[in-house]
């Protein structure tokens, strides 16, 4: 299951309309879109640093019609063009463009994270809404909702970097966890190094074993290709030169990581007060799962 990493999309309203609950925009680009997916509808409301619009989703302007909204439909509008309807609560808006210091800002369509329940119709306990393998779409696997097109970092877990190597660390009692990370004797080390990527993707072919925490995983070895091994990404920075410090653990991938993104893509770059639009969370490594028992 691919997961919705290959959905980096932005259209501009090509049929102006007012008082709609829907775009218009070329055919062409309506087939990037797909009907449950979470969109944004707006204008730059800000100027880039080479005077265009900025059409960054980090913006509110890009959010101001719509936001964040499900596509309910997509059909012809006429022989190049099609609408694309959301359910905006019945607000209504013009997909006319605005104006930023004299720079025309049209109307923007944006492809957003999918919002959580967007597996809720796929039958069984695994699968995508539609598809499994076509990049747009979140998946749910043994009930559990995952790769919404946002960056997880893993609630329990952190990357600690101690004399230049990197090893995971879990917490599994929440009311121990703080912002300062893996800093007391609650988290527990998993026993294994990380690659040092030095700065750059590399494919994971392996993976790390404890046998206390069998369902916390994270590679050991990078020797795959985008096809082979686990298919996924592992990125750290040039720990020769990193000091002691922690990093948050980022899954999954977001809209636009393609290949490097999937179920056990890792980026393993950002401290832990880190965040961005791109980012959601998952608050547990493990998920269902706690600590093996003691004998």
């Amino acid at each position: 299951m691919a997961g919705c990493n290959w959905w980096w999309t932005q259209a501009t309203a090509t049929v102006q309309e007012n008082n709609a609950e829907r775009i218009i925009i070329s055919k062409s680009a309506a087939k990037e879109f797909v009907v449950g997916g979470t969109v944004s509808i707006g204008n730059a409301n800000s100027l880039t640093s080479e005077g265009k619009a900025n059409n960054d989703r980090g913006l509110s302007g890009l959010h101001a019609k719509a936001n964040k909204v499900k596509i309910t439909k997509i059909e012809d509008y006429d022989s190049n063009n099609a609408a694309v309807y959301v359910d905006n609560g019945g607000q209504k808006f013009s997909t006319a463009p605005t104006s930023v210091s004299g720079v025309t800002c049209e109307t923007i369509i944006s492809t957003m994270p999918w919002n959580t329940g967007g597996c809720d119709e796929v039958l069984g306990s695994c699968g995508s809404p539609v598809s499994n393998t076509s990049g747009k779409e979140p998946y749910i696997l043994f009930g559990v909702e995952m790769s919404s097109g946002f960056w997880e970092p893993k609630g329990n877990t952190v990357m600690k970097i101690e004399n230049h190597v990197m090893r995971p660390y879990i917490c599994y009692d929440c009311t121990k966890m703080t912002t300062a990370g893996a800093t007391t004797d609650d988290w527990i080390a998993l026993g294994y190094a990380i690659p040092d990527n030095k700065g750059s993707w590399k494919y994971i072919s392996k993976l790390g074993y404890s046998a206390d925490d069998p369902e916390v995983r994270y590679p050991v070895e990078v020797a795959a290709t985008s096809s082979t091994g686990y298919a996924d990404g592992l990125y750290t920075e040039n720990l020769e030169t990193t000091g002691d410090s922690q990093r948050e653990v980022l899954g999954s991938g977001n809209l636009s990581n393609g290949t490097v993104g999937g179920r056990r893509g890792a980026y393993l770059n950002d401290g832990l007060s880190n965040s961005d639009w791109s980012f959601a969370a998952r608050l547990s490594a493990c998920g269902r799962c706690g600590r093996k028992a003691a004998a």
